[in-house]
C-alpha cells in the first residue's frame, strides 16, 4: 500500500466518523437517558491500532494529530522500538507534525484495554488470528475496523 492509498483510508475513516457525530456503534436504548428518548452515543475518544507496520505507524499518527488517544501494538517489538524511544511518530505529508501516542506495547490486552475503536492494520491474511486472540478481550460498544492489507 502506498502512501496515498494509506491517506485515502484514513480520510475516509475519518470522514465517515464525522458525518455520522463520531458514532461509537453503540446502539441508543429506548428511555436510556431517563427521559424516554434515546441516549446519544458518546464520541469515540480512544483508539487501539494492531499493527506496528508502517500503515499502523502511519494511520496511528494521523488519528493522534486528529485528537484521538491512540495505542500502538504489534506483535513484534522491533516494529515498536523507534516510536517507544522517541515516544511517538513523525509524519510528514498530508498530515504533520509529532504524534505523541498514548501507549506504545507488545500487550494486546493492555492495548485495547478501554478503547473506543480498535483498528487492526495487517495483512488479510492475519485477521482471522488477530479475531481470534481480540474475542476475549472485546467490550460491549468498541467499535472494530479492519483496514485489508496485503504482503
Amino acid at each position: 500500500m502506498d502512501d496515498s492509498q494509506r491517506d485515502s483510508i484514513v480520510r475516509a475513516v475519518v470522514a465517515e466518523l464525522q458525518r455520522q457525530g463520531a458514532y461509537s456503534g453503540v446502539q441508543p436504548q429506548p428511555g436510556g437517558n431517563g427521559n424516554g428518548r434515546a441516549s446519544v452515543p458518546r464520541k469515540p475518544q480512544s483508539i487501539a491500532i494492531i499493527g506496528g507496520g508502517h500503515g499502523g505507524h502511519a494511520i496511528g499518527a494521523h488519528m493522534t494529530l486528529k485528537g484521538f488517544s491512540v495505542n500502538l501494538f504489534s506483535f513484534y517489538e522491533r516494529e515498536l522500538t523507534a516510536a517507544r524511544e522517541r515516544g511517538g511518530v513523525e509524519v510528514m505529508g498530508g498530515a504533520q507534525g509529532f504524534a505523541k501516542l498514548n501507549k506504545i506495547t507488545t500487550s494486546l490486552d493492555e492495548a485495547v484495554k478501554d478503547v473506543d475503536m480498535i483498528m487492526v492494520v495487517s495483512p488479510a491474511v492475519s485477521h482471522k488470528t488477530v479475531a481470534s486472540l481480540l474475542t476475549p478481550l472485546l467490550k460491549d460498544g468498541q467499535i472494530i475496523v479492519l483496514n485489508p492489507g496485503r504482503m
